[in-house]
């Protein structure tokens, strides 16, 4: 059912199971980013997971369709009461169905969503039972890490390359000794300081999700302030502001409609949310191919068109420029028109982060020496804005990923020490934290990038069905992951299951002990690879291997689903010279069912191997 709620602009779908398929209760989901769309948890696999575990399915715009300047005086609508509304109108109209109001809800969602998810379970309103934050990105963090990471990806530009390498398994394991100057050194440095998770720094690259934080900056004065005020980089004429600056006019070749776009720059669900979202018809043209001088270096810039109409570049694919947050298409640009093109607002706010920022947070002493700020603050002080009080109703379990770049590990930090202080002794009765391993923000949907990161949709199915256990049944769900910030805010996991917990597998890959190998062509080469459930979570079920990097996982074996801890070995020739990384994957399954899918937790481990 489709609906929304008269004089708001609220909208919703619920989708009842038949009644033998019925259990009871609901599932309801929240959009990640801003919210505005009622459908993007539906076709992400929400229902599946409703219709899994028995559940009808609840998903709300979150109180708009896009434009939050409908909720700029009520901002409760936006955090929980568009949510909660939705949730009542839903127990409501299952009572017409069933006969009865559902027994127990809960609420999971992602990103924003999952910040969002933490508001609704503070709510003054009790409407869910229990809440699964997910990849959860705390709003002054989510500004504050795009700006850093911004600003790194500029400065050290085709050096991410070498950085890759050198913090690949096998590589030599310092990135600071392959980088050009002090410049590109201190900026890495300032990155890994302020929490970006070692083991992502592949995802250092031209973001669309700067343009999205560009928009909801937190001191929105900040793009003029910057080149306005003495104390500000843009103002005091900084040599790096200089460097990264561009501004130039290009010519428009050809233009280009949503589905070559869409089979152009579609890499993840982020863009093809956006695609989706945006409803552009199918004939409207949507991204421009031009002359260029700087390929690959746009992503972020502003783009003015001809009739004074601006907007954000989100992608930028060899010489082809895209715009997917503006909400009007290209149909009023022509072939042989002149564009500008400049990136005043991204220099800007590439250096928020240093200016916008609180001594409360770890990850942010960097920018403070005895307390003092270093740089001028801005005119808004993040001080000013709550960390989420960890008073929640109910029980909950969050989960984050840990090589997730867009919604790092520090996001859930702060609220987690919030939990923790009011929770004391009695913790884990009502909370847990799991921490992914190998994974990043959005699901692998390319086979080469499944070789360095895995699917973690399993890991959010095990701990709703947890979740749910825990409410109705009494069963508590396994220990919380142990894990620790170092000094350098860097997340670190135990290497052995015994002692990490979670739900989630350790894999340890190596050759001989070692982490890399040189070899010649033809010759044969030996992998232990070795997994290790934690206690009471599980058995292996499979494992796969991955021997060049193409993500083919070619040789796979069928395991007895009986074993919580396993070794083994695979043999491999290379008939050509070249740097390879091979891959073993296991699957586990918490009662070793093959056939339960979605219940499959995956986890990997990588090595290098040199064939001369």
């Amino acid at each position: 059912m489709h609906g929304s709620f008269e004089n708001t602009h609220t909208r919703f779908i619920l989708c009842f199971p038949h009644a033998k398929n019925y259990g009871g209760r609901f599932i309801q989901h929240l959009e990640g980013g801003l919210g505005g769309n009622e459908y993007t948890g539906y076709v992400a696999g929400g229902l599946y997971l409703a219709r899994r575990n028995n559940a009808y399915y609840v998903e709300s715009n979150q109180g708009h369709s896009g434009d939050l300047r409908v909720l700029r005086d009520h901002a409760s609508v936006f955090d929980w009461e568009a949510s909660a509304k939705t949730a009542q109108y839903g127990r409501e109209f299952a009572k017409k169905i069933y006969g009865e109001e559902p027994h127990h809800g809960y609420l999971y969602g992602g990103s924003g969503g999952g910040y969002r998810c933490v508001k609704c379970a503070e709510a003054p309103i009790k409407v869910w039972d229990a809440f699964m934050p997910m990849i959860m990105s705390y709003p002054s963090f989510f500004t504050f890490y795009d700006s850093i990471m911004a600003l790194t990806v500029q400065i050290l530009g085709d050096k991410i390359k070498d950085v890759v390498d050198a913090t690949d398994p096998g590589g030599n394991g310092n990135p600071f000794a392959i980088l050009e100057n002090n410049l590109q050194k201190e900026a890495l440095a300032s990155l890994y300081q302020s929490g970006f998770p070692r083991g992502a720094e592949a995802q250092l690259r031209p973001n669309p999700f700067w343009p999205y934080a560009m928009q909801i900056l937190p001191d929105p004065k900040h793009y003029e302030t910057f080149w306005e005020e003495p104390g500000f980089e843009g103002k005091d004429d900084d040599h790096v502001v200089r460097s990264l600056l561009i501004e130039e006019d290009v010519e428009v070749e050809e233009l280009l409609k949503v589905n070559q776009i869409r089979s152009l720059i579609v890499v993840n669900d982020l863009d093809d949310g956006m695609l989706r979202d945006l409803i552009f018809p199918k004939e409207a043209n949507i991204g421009m191919k031009v002359k260029c001088i700087n390929p690959g270096k746009y992503v972020g810039c502003t783009i003015q068109l001809p009739n004074g109409r601006k907007m954000y570049c989100t992608h930028n694919a060899d010489d082809v420029l895209v715009a997917l947050f503006s909400r009007h298409s290209l149909d009023d640009v022509e072939k042989g028109d002149i564009v500008h093109l400049d990136n005043r607002r991204l220099v800007a706010f590439s250096f928020h982060h240093r200016h916008f920022v609180s001594n409360r947070y770890p990850e942010m002493k960097q920018f403070f020496i005895d307390g003092i700020p270093i740089y001028k603050p801005s005119s808004r002080s993040l001080d000013h804005i709550p960390i989420p009080s960890g008073k929640f109703h109910g029980k909950m379990i969050i989960v984050q990923n840990a090589q997730d770049c867009d919604a790092c590990p520090s996001n859930a930090r702060a609220y987690i020490e919030s939990v923790k202080n009011h929770l004391g002794n009695s913790l884990d009765n009502y909370f847990r934290i799991y921490w992914t391993e190998n994974a990043c923000h959005l699901q692998p949907l390319t086979s080469v990038e499944s070789t360095r990161y895995i699917p973690w949709g399993s890991i959010v199915s095990q701990a709703m069905n947890d979740l749910i256990k825990w409410i109705e049944e009494g069963t508590s769900p396994p220990t919380s992951t142990n894990y620790n910030f170092n000094i350098h805010s860097a997340l670190q996991l135990p290497g052995n299951a015994s002692e990490r917990k979670g739900i989630q597998p350790t894999v340890k890959l190596s050759i001989n002990g070692k982490k890399n190998a040189h070899i010649n062509v033809d010759h044969t080469i030996l992998l232990d690879g070795e997994a290790e459930a934690p206690p009471n979570t599980g058995y292996f079920i499979k494992l796969d291997w991955d021997f060049d990097g193409s993500g083919k996982f070619s040789h796979q074996e069928e395991l007895g689903g009986n074993e919580s801890k396993i070794k083994t070995t695979a043999s491999h020739q290379y008939s050509k010279p070249g740097t390879y990384f091979v891959t073993f994957r296991v699957f586990m399954e918490r009662n070793g069912e093959k056939r339960d899918v979605i219940h499959h937790i995956i986890n990997q481990s990588r090595v290098r191997v040199i064939v001369s």
